[in-house]
């Protein structure tokens, strides 16, 4: 369900749309299911790290991310800051939604 590349359409508990959070381009997130690891990009920097699943629970391990500087940088800390805490997630069609605690926080839709 996991495998391939997604496009972040929503970012909960934001004070800013997504197009003010992200000018340039919106994150990104790829699954490896094989290896268990994945790779993006937070909006600006890239970013890769490993993940645990077990059913519908999810689990990140440590992401290492590049330090280029960026224009703004409010929209991928808060990016990273979520990703750190998902609990679960859940696929219907093609969307992957991300969730903390029985709350969406982060939506991706599949790229093509």
């Amino acid at each position: 369900l996991l495998q391939g590349k997604w496009e972040l359409d929503y970012l909960g508990m934001a004070s800013s749309s997504l197009d003010q959070l992200f000018p340039n381009k919106k994150p990104t997130l790829e699954f490896d299911t094989k290896e268990e690891t994945l790779v993006g990009n937070g909006g600006c920097n890239n970013y890769s790290g490993t993940y645990q699943i077990n059913g519908h629970k999810l689990k990140f391990g440590a992401i290492a991310s590049t330090k280029m500087a960026c224009p703004t940088l409010e929209g991928e800390g808060l990016y990273f800051k979520n990703l750190q805490g998902i609990s679960s997630f859940s696929v219907y069609e093609d969307q992957l939604t991300l969730i903390t605690d029985d709350i969406a926080v982060l939506r991706f839709k599949k790229v093509k």
